[in-house]
């Protein structure tokens, strides 16, 4: 038996950009169950079991398999299209792409059952094929399948199902996807054995997102300035094999990601919504209905390469004396010499005119003011300082986690309620301390003043957004589908 390899990897290899073409891979990680759901599904297989016409039952494995491969389908096309009608989906329907079993695989999604539940959707009119993959061996293009949930598929989930945004997860209870992920040197997930480390991160991440699945997580736009994010978020893709197409409000579970092939390199958490939305739009992020706040660590890689040759490092780290230039520009430009092994390329917004000087010049002034840690430059070191960094990261989140608030990582970042800010730096610089023996400061982004929470009635505000078609009524109508989740969870 071959089953079909991470879900969010499926499908990634060059591919030939049709103009217009908006899609992202298919993520057979999605799972929701609860009785009308269930039952909705139940039509749908006995109506697919009804048209195939098949000579023998499936086993019960098989059988299994098959309403898995339905479940995942439907579910993520529904996604999809809640998220942005126009955004596709792209399927692997290639045997090659479905690997042998490992860590990553899902294995309940066989290569059979799955392709016999596509095709039985298409035949049913449930999902549409827009673009047939093709893979031409002599040109060496090749595309990915695009489909897209039909109307008739959308109006069942919806009407028959009472499906929601906020009743779908990922993966079924009893076999869940694997958090802790390992790449090679080309960015490929890769199979490990478990030691007494690896099973420790998997467990502290299993409680983080323990808590951040009992949160409601959202973003308070209106619905035309949420729609304008979602194009503008949109338009920054420019190919397929990013799943960053959309604001995915699912997204909420984490995953650490380590690179080549080891266990000290890498090792940040990814996978929250809220890390693929523009920095300045992270201040209208909302927890359980609660405005919150983002700290920052001030220059934490400088200081922490400072700490390793035994210096300790004053002042801002971005500000460089007779260096007139935006901080962000010098701040990123210094990460990118600490990240990479060789030359790196001018950064798109770098203004010789404006700075005046040229590239090579501006590199060179950032090394000279940092002559103490410059044995690091053009290191490759970057990937080590996030180890330190996310395990960092990990200490935080675990502090919230016991006191039962979710914190929200952004790398070297957090986001928690406005009303835990004080207790979120200290325990910032308290973690920091630990692990690199030193102090550091922490700056809070840019606040902005909702509504008090208190003083909204929810319920109200949303019933009266109904009636006339208010301009946060989809912030509303997801609270209302958050508090029934809740519900029936009960």
């Amino acid at each position: 038996m071959v089953d079909i390899a991470l879900g969010t990897e499926a499908g990634r290899h060059n591919e030939k950009q049709i103009p217009g073409d908006r899609a992202r891979p298919l993520d057979v990680h999605r799972w929701s169950d609860y009785p009308e759901l269930n039952n909705c599904l139940n039509d749908i297989i006995n109506e697919l079991k009804a048209n195939e016409q098949r000579e023998r039952r499936r086993n019960q494995k098989a059988e299994k398999k098959f309403r898995a491969a339905i479940r995942c389908l439907t579910l993520d096309l529904y996604v999809a299209w809640k998220s942005d009608p126009s955004l596709l989906v792209a399927v692997a329907r290639g045997k090659s792409h479905f690997g042998k079993k490992t860590r990553y695989s899902a294995l309940y999604i066989s290569y059979d059952q799955f392709i016999q539940a596509f095709n039985g959707l298409r035949d049913l009119g449930y999902l549409e094929i827009v673009y047939e993959g093709f893979n031409d061996r002599q040109s060496e293009v090749s595309k990915t399948t695009r489909v897209r949930a039909t109307q008739k598929l959308i109006n069942t989930l919806t009407d028959k199902g009472a499906l929601t945004l906020a009743s779908i997860r990922r993966s079924p209870p009893d076999e869940p996807h694997e958090i802790i992920i390992l790449k090679d040197k080309n960015k490929r997930p890769i199979d490990y054995d478990d030691t007494t480390a690896t099973t420790k991160m998997r467990n502290d991440l299993k409680m983080i997102n323990h808590t951040l699945l009992s949160s409601w997580i959202d973003i308070n736009l209106s619905d035309i300035e949420f729609i304008k994010l979602q194009k503008r978020i949109s338009a920054r893709t420019v190919d397929s094999d990013n799943d960053s197409h959309t604001v995915d409000l699912t997204r909420i579970e984490l995953h650490r990601v380590f690179n080549n092939s080891s266990w000290d390199e890498g090792g940040r958490f990814y996978g929250g919504w809220w890390q693929t939305i523009p920095s300045e739009m992270r201040k209208f992020i909302t927890i359980n209905e609660k405005d919150t706040v983002e700290l920052d660590y001030s220059g934490m890689h400088v200081k922490m390469l400072y700490a390793e040759v035994g210096e300790e490092l004053t002042g801002d780290a971005y500000e460089i004396p007779n260096l007139v230039a935006p901080r962000p520009l010098i701040k990123r430009t210094f990460n990118k010499l600490i990240n990479a092994s060789g030359r790196i390329r001018i950064d798109i917004e770098f203004d010789a005119n404006n700075i005046g000087m040229s590239w090579e010049q501006f590199i060179g002034c950032i090394i000279r003011h940092h002559h103490r840690i410059d044995k690091f430059i053009n290191s490759g070191y970057g990937v080590k300082l996030q180890r330190m960094d996310s395990d960092i990261a990990n200490a935080v989140m675990l502090r919230f986690h016991y006191m039962n608030y979710a914190c929200l990582p952004i790398h070297d970042s957090f986001i928690v309620i406005k009303s835990l800010a004080d207790e979120l730096g200290d325990i910032m610089i308290e973690e920091f301390r630990k692990f690199i023996n030193k102090d550091i400061d922490i700056k809070a982004k840019d606040i902005i003043e909702h509504i008090p929470s208190d003083a909204i009635d929810m319920r109200a505000a949303l019933m009266e957004s109904l009636g006339r078609e208010g301009e946060y009524k989809g912030y509303y109508q997801r609270h209302l589908e958050w508090l029934t989740r809740k519900h029936r969870e009960k």
